[in-house]
């Protein structure tokens, strides 16, 4: 009956359909059965349809051998002796090593087969298409090896850059790329982005790739009354921070800009994406002599840091050694003849 997976078949995705051809007997529908083993799980168990394709309402597991089987049935009743097929589905392609980083430096764009680019409007219902305005430019319009994605917005359309898939483990990690606007072609000390863009929108959306809703914005820069006001994006370039706390399993990260009227003609930039753990503020130290012999650090309490690294060397440039750990505010050590340079590190363990 040509089954679809083939028989044995491996490498099936987790999104596949179930296809089949009808061996004769004239039947009225057709019972779809698809397990798994150990343990003994349906997905569908003698489901009934009338058609030779069949969706499963769920997606699959990675790495996984399911067993189905289709019997057809008529006026005369099932058909007996009905083969059982199986497959097995693909490896998880997911990213799964962290911190994970993307500088968009590479040759290729987008970097990976992995990431999608793709166009919709960014109301529900989400219906994304092929598209490829997001591309790798210099980054801020400066000519050099630094390069970003970007994504040129003046008229009524859109673009999506989806990362690669990610399977989260904890819910404590972190989102951190630049964000830039510019008018378009413009470097930042050049002609500033045009702020009659009251329509355009950039967001930043978390799903599990598959489907996506704008309950899935994580947050957005916009015109229209959001908090991150789109037209005040720096065009030098500003450092962007979002918790993904509360997000497990397989999701995608994906990047929207868009635009519904003619106006402002501004590109919007990303670089340097970073998704791992907090990574905490800088201290700033400061040195002072509290004694004859004896002088103290101390530095700034940083976010997210639960402890502090000092490290000693005898020129700015290094070799850096690293000398104490603490989980204080400031370190006390007696003072060298000779000049030292001091570093402190903030560590989130």
């Amino acid at each position: 009956m040509n089954p679809i997976p083939a028989n044995l078949s491996t490498g099936v995705e987790i999104t596949t359909t179930l296809k089949w051809t009808s061996g004769g007997g004239n039947p009225d529908d057709y019972l779809v059965s698809l397990y798994k083993t150990d343990p003994l799980t349906y997905i569908v168990n003698n489901q009934v349809t009338t058609s030779t394709t069949y969706n499963l309402p769920v997606h699959l597991e990675y790495s996984t051998t399911y067993y189905w089987r289709v019997i057809p049935r008529n006026s005369f009743g099932p058909a007996i002796a009905c083969p059982t097929w199986s497959f097995t589905t693909i490896p998880d392609p997911s990213v799964m090593t962290y911190p994970w980083t993307e500088n968009f430096d590479g040759s290729e764009f987008p970097p990976t087969d992995d990431w999608l680019r793709r166009g919709g409007d960014l109301v529900d219902p989400i219906q994304l298409g092929g598209n490829s305005l997001w591309e790798q430019e210099n980054w801020l319009n400066i000519s050099g090896t630094d390069k970003a994605a970007g994504i040129n917005i003046w008229g009524n359309l859109n673009g999506w850059l989806i990362t690669p898939q990610f399977l989260f483990n904890e819910d404590s990690d972190y989102l951190y790329f630049d964000l830039a606007l510019l008018k378009y072609n413009q470097p930042p000390n050049g002609t500033p982005p045009d702020t009659t863009g009251i329509d355009d929108r950039f967001a930043v959306l978390i799903s599990d790739g598959y489907t996506w809703s704008t309950a899935n914005i994580m947050r957005e820069w916009n015109n229209s009354g959001s908090p991150y006001v789109l037209n005040n994006i720096s065009p030098w370039g500003e450092r962007v921070c979002i918790p993904l706390n509360g997000f497990t399993g397989h999701n995608r990260i994906a990047f929207f800009a868009g635009t519904t009227i003619s106006n402002a003609d501004n590109d919007f930039m990303i670089n340097n994406l970073y998704v791992g753990p907090l990574i905490p503020d800088t201290p700033e130290v400061q040195i002072s002599q509290v004694g004859d012999d004896l002088c103290l650090l101390t530095w700034n309490e940083s976010s997210g840091a639960t402890g502090y690294d000092i490290y000693a060397a005898d020129s700015p440039e290094g070799p850096w050694e690293l000398i104490a750990s603490t989980a204080e505010t400031q370190f006390e050590f007696t003072a060298q003849a000779a000049k030292k340079f001091y570093r402190v590190k903030a560590i989130a363990r």
